[in-house]
């Protein structure tokens, strides 16, 4: 279900241009934050594997600005509100960090 084209990826109703850094669901824009992008690039490019919320504070802090697991948190949940009609969800696997699954 997870089509990879040079720069594009589709999961569900969800097309992820990596090359343009933008988002859409059946033609509609959506509209994030880098830190957003960031998130849902990881968890595309290693989706349905599980993605750990410390890789992905390490990932995503850099020298000036360190994130925590809780930064992390509140990205998922918007991240998530923002995908609820996209045909995918942000799953919390309990313990170690969140995978993107495509609903059925």
């Amino acid at each position: 279900s997870q089509a990879v084209s040079s720069s594009e990826i589709r999961i569900g109703a969800l097309n992820i241009d990596l090359g343009r850094r933008s988002a859409d669901a059946g033609g509609v824009a959506i509209d994030l934050t880098g830190r957003e992008w960031d998130i849902l690039q990881q968890l595309a490019l290693t989706c349905p594997k599980v993605v750990p919320k410390q890789k992905m504070v390490e990932s995503l802090s850099d020298w000036g600005n360190e994130l925590t697991p809780n930064a992390i948190e509140i990205y998922v949940s918007r991240l998530r509100a923002k995908l609820q009609n996209c045909g995918i969800a942000i799953r919390t696997i309990r313990g170690l960090g969140y995978r993107l699954d495509e609903l059925a």
